[in-house]
């Protein structure tokens, strides 16, 4: 499905509402409730698209009780790491699946291929890992300070 919807008058802390949303899919979400939310997914696509470019940047878009909402900086500034966050867990058991494949059953070409895959995605998740802070100790002399005075030639 291609959507047509105008954004032109949309700025972030204004919303598509849920009766806009049905209209430009063209059914409501009584009428198929599954459907209705992946035509919403495609619709939050369509408007992220063109709000990037009449305002130059990237605007988050939320669908918030199946109206679209455009986010404000401030709700955006605290939306989109709670995101990340979820993008990052859901990495990390793609992970852990994927070393729990049975690596006897696969030619050797996909485990080459499984050895790749398993290696870069260990790096990345490893430099995504969380370290605990280590607090520095002021070093202080242990020996005594040497002083310099002028020279004698």
């Amino acid at each position: 499905m291609i959507f047509q919807i105008d954004t032109t008058g949309l700025s972030p802390g204004d919303a598509i509402t849920r009766g806009q949303c049905e209209t430009v899919i063209g059914f409501t979400e009584d009428a198929s409730p599954k459907d209705y939310q992946f035509a919403l997914l495609q619709l939050l696509g369509v408007v992220q698209k063109q709000l990037k470019k009449e305002h130059g940047r990237e605007l988050t878009v939320r669908i918030v009780g199946g109206e679209l909402h455009v986010l404000t900086d401030q709700e955006a500034a605290a939306y989109n790491p709670k995101r990340f966050e979820a993008g990052l867990r859901l990495a990390r058991r793609a992970h852990r699946r994927l070393m729990a494949v049975q690596v006897s059953g696969l030619t050797p070409e996909d485990k080459a291929i499984f050895a790749k895959n398993v290696g870069n995605q260990a790096y990345k998740l490893s430099m995504l890992r969380k370290r605990a802070e280590v607090p520095l100790i002021a070093n202080e002399r242990q020996t005594p300070v040497m002083l310099f005075g002028k020279r004698k030639s």
